[in-house]
């Protein structure tokens, strides 16, 4: 060697096995993988029978990319030191990587034959299986896995995956929930639990579990956009936003984040933001289809046909390759009901796109809309022998027999769909809506309802039953689960409009005295509940209280309306008893760098008070502005916040709040009150608590002068009891006036 150069086995001792294995593996990790089959090379000539550095010289030639010869090399291994476990499992792996499956499930045998008790060979035995696509076969080969191996998360979880795969649902969510009992904070289960909700939509229940990912996750941001998609699906538009925002400031670049903000201003009608946003997107991401997409979609639904008509035409110009955007561009002719123009964009869909089931889908509606039924009906068939196991398909074909009003055989079609499809609702909820356009009210009605006990709470399905007992003329049982539909789902426009069909029937009827009498229950007539309030008396509302923390939720209500204070502990978390040393202090050291710490978790600057332990949000991603820049300019701000309410305690013009989600005793509610106090003797807390007996949703509860507490259906940052709080704070400030 010259120039200073020294070969990697240089300072080897030629006697030690043990050397040559170590600093092979130390330069394959450092990625020096030429170095490292060069040195084991001698290693082997030197000690031909050390099965471990014949190993790691596999490993090397595997992670080189070299698979022929890695190969070989394992098999020379499993023959000349059969009972060494790495010859099975790196064989096995370089067979799967080769698609040579058969070959991979040969070796994996071979080596259970010698370990059947090693889990390792179990897994990727059953990893075989599933990369295959033999999806049966992977649930069997998990199956077996989680049952010898019930400590293995890997089983339960790919388990899942397998079993959705096969469209057995329920099976797959029974196994996540076996999971979270074992596993009670895996990541990948809590996220599976909430996809299945989500794709039953089942909305509450999936609400519901993607909350419980973001509380145990609050860093990811594919569970607060999941969440926000759910609440886009509900109708509640602003609540998406807000669960949504904290993602969007953490990740201002991320392409899925903002789809999802331009998504909810779209549906939500607020066009001007929705143009805004998806202008963003297009210089951010010129690269994705779905900022011109989105964009165009939100011309089409301001009635601007042929400026969407243009953008279509420039989304597919750039993208040719898309077929989304071919898609759109086909619809809109369908939306225009240009018949010929849509035949003939879906035709040009499927020719480029045949393996797409959303062409043949597209194409039946276009002959539907040409009334050309048997070209459609032909389509339509042929889709579904096509796409067995393509629920979009199914449905197509049992929507076209009941579009064409043949109900026996639209009947007979989502009979087949339920039972080829049983984990889905929206066969029972077509079948529901099939049965009551058919004339079949009292089958609608059976159907429906034993329908709920296999979706309980879907909204979909207790709407089709609520218009079926409507259609009934059964009043009292349709009224009665209007309103409770109302109550659960206050921000939905779709239901509110279907109340407000409804009523029309229900006060004509009443008017007319047909039948039994009944009476419509006034919050069915009220227009001015507490969720119906104006927006601008409820910001004067919220804008009177001032958030202590402990949750993000309270400023997440305030969000809601636009009330956007700037104060030190709106997204901040401290216990109660730490917030009454700070209150103790004035709230000494905040601020200060010596008392300032700044995390990164996930993709946000977090800030932690080292003498009072306050955590909190900043929202501002460390992609966005160096730690160096950011931390004085943090604590220039938070010691800013600090004196601003040090203010507002001594001013005492608002209502503080305090977010008990672990629980507050009395005596620590008095505690936070007392500390208070000193700052100014007209002081005034409000401290939340969960429902109780006595105590329901909405009510408040006077300890003594300046001192409240509120009672609330739940704590959530997701699904927000907003109704509650309203009301709280209404009385609230009701008793301070009165």
């Amino acid at each position: 060697m010259t120039g200073g150069a020294t070969h990697p086995s240089a300072d080897l001792n030629p006697l030690d096995v043990r050397a040559y294995a170590a600093q092979g593996f130390d330069l394959r990790r450092q990625g020096k993988l030429t170095e490292a089959v060069s040195l084991l090379q001698q290693g082997i000539a030197r000690f031909p029978e050390d099965a471990a550095l014949a190993c790691e010289y596999a490993w090397t030639l595997s992670d080189m990319g070299d698979g022929a010869a890695a190969a070989g090399e394992w098999r020379v291994i499993r023959q000349r030191f059969p009972t060494t476990l790495d010859g099975y499992l790196g064989g096995g792996l370089q067979g799967r990587r080769a698609e040579a499956y058969d070959t991979a499930d040969a070796i994996y045998r071979s080596g259970l034959a010698r370990f059947p008790d090693e889990p390792a060979l179990h897994v990727d035995y059953a990893w075989s299986a599933e990369e295959r696509g033999d999806q049966a076969e992977a649930v069997r080969r998990w199956s077996a896995v989680r049952e010898r191996f019930p400590d293995l998360a890997e089983g339960h979880l790919r388990l899942s995956v397998a079993l959705l795969a096969t469209q057995r649902i329920d099976e797959a969510e029974a196994a996540l929930a076996g999971a979270l009992e074992r596993f009670p904070d895996h990541q990948e289960a809590l996220i599976e639990y909430a996809w299945i909700a989500q794709i039953r939509g089942l909305w509450p229940e999936a609400l519901t579990r993607w909350e419980r990912v973001i509380t145990r996750f609050p860093e990811l941001s594919l569970p607060r956009r999941c969440g926000a998609t759910v609440l886009l699906e509900l109708g509640r538009y602003a609540e998406a936003a807000s669960v949504l925002a904290p993602a969007a400031r953490m990740l201002p670049d991320d392409p899925d984040v903002l789809a999802v903000s331009g998504w909810i201003a779209t549906r939500s009608g607020d066009f001007k933001r929705a143009e805004a946003v998806w202008q963003i997107f297009r210089e951010r991401h010129p690269e994705r289809a779905d900022g011109f997409r989105g964009g165009a979609l939100t011309l089409r639904d301001q009635g601007r046909w042929d400026d969407a008509e243009a953008a279509l035409e420039e989304a597919a110009r750039r993208f040719p390759d898309e077929p989304s955007v071919a898609m759109d561009w086909a619809e809109l002719a369908e939306r225009r009901q240009d018949w010929p123009l849509a035949v003939a964009r879906w035709r040009d869909v499927l020719g480029r796109f045949p393996g797409l089931s959303g062409a043949h889908h597209g194409l039946g509606r276009a002959l539907m809309g040409a009334k050309d039924f048997i070209a459609a009906e032909a389509m339509f068939t042929a889709g579904r022998q096509r796409f067995p196991d393509d629920e979009d398909m199914a449905a197509a074909e049992a929507e076209a027999a009941a579009k064409a009003h043949n109900w026996p055989r639209a009947i007979a079609l989502w009979l087949m769909f339920r039972e080829r499809f049983p984990g889905l609702a929206r066969g029972a909820v077509a079948l529901a809506r099939t049965l009551r356009d058919s004339g079949e009210l009292e089958a609608s009605v059976t159907q429906a309802r034993a329908a709920l006990q296999s979706f309980p709470d879907h909204l979909d399905l207790e709407v089709e039953l609520a218009f079926t007992l409507s259609a009934m003329r059964d009043w009292p049982a349709a009224l009665a689960l209007w309103e409770s539909l109302k109550a659960k789902h206050p921000h939905h426009d779709g239901l509110r409009s279907n109340i407000t069909f409804i009523l029309g029937q229900a006060m004509a009827d009443q008017a007319i005295r047909g039948g039994a009498p009944f009476e419509i229950p006034r919050a069915l007539l009220e227009s001015a509940n507490v969720d119906d309030v104006p927006a601008e008396d409820q910001v004067a509302l919220l804008k009177r209280f001032e958030s202590l923390g402990d949750s993000c939720e309270f400023g997440m209500v305030q969000r809601l309306y636009q009330v956007e204070q700037m104060t030190l502990l709106r997204w901040a978390f401290t216990t109660p008893e730490n917030l009454i040393a700070a209150l103790k202090t004035r709230f000494d050291g905040v601020g200060d760098p010596e008392y300032t710490e700044i995390d990164v978790i996930g993709d946000e600057y977090r800030t932690r008070d080292r003498r009072y332990f306050m955590q909190s949000h900043t929202f501002t991603s460390p992609t966005a502005e160096p730690l160096e820049f950011f931390a004085p300019e943090q604590c220039r701000r938070l010691q800013w916040l600090k004196r601003k309410l040090l203010d507002s305690l001594t001013t005492a013009t608002r209502v503080f709040v305090y977010s008990g989600q672990g629980g507050l005793t009395q005596g620590q509610i008095t505690a936070l009150h007392d500390a208070m106090l000193p700052y100014s003797p007209k002081a005034k807390l409000l401290c939340m608590r969960v429902k109780e007996p006595g105590h329901p949703p909405g009510t408040v509860e006077r300890l003594r002068a300046g001192l409240w507490i509120g009672y609330l259906e739940k704590f959530s940052t997701v699904d927000i009891a907003v109704a509650n709080w309203l009301t709280v704070c209404q009385t609230v400030t009701e008793q301070m006036e009165s």
